[in-house]
């Protein structure tokens, strides 16, 4: 798996031809804030979301914000990780390949 630790039964995005209203497949990208949070590598592992396509969980992401961008809200403050550094200076370096990515 992702390592996505949001994924419940409420939580998937489908994709659907709008010609016919049927639904396509699922959609690739869904609710990835999570996506990496179990790995301490910048690659993660394997992402199961772009089957039958075999890539890292960083190249989906930065698939992701090649075609759609980022959408954040407020910037990341240090604050929020006290006793989490390690976290945070992970984070920080995703989103910095990210951020390269979505330019």
């Amino acid at each position: 798996m992702t390592g996505n630790t949001d994924r419940h039964w409420g939580n998937w995005g489908f994709l659907v031809d709008n010609s016919t209203n049927r639904p396509v497949s699922l959609h690739p990208l869904m609710d990835f804030n999570q996506a990496f949070h179990s790995y301490e590598d910048l690659d993660g592992a394997n992402c199961q979301t772009v089957f039958p396509e075999r890539m890292t969980q960083r190249e989906a992401a930065v698939r992701a914000a090649e075609q759609v961008g980022l959408n954040q809200l407020a910037e990341i403050r240090r604050d929020w990780f006290s006793g989490r550094e390690k976290e945070y200076e992970m984070l920080m370096r995703r989103l910095d390949i990210l951020k390269k990515a979505e330019r």
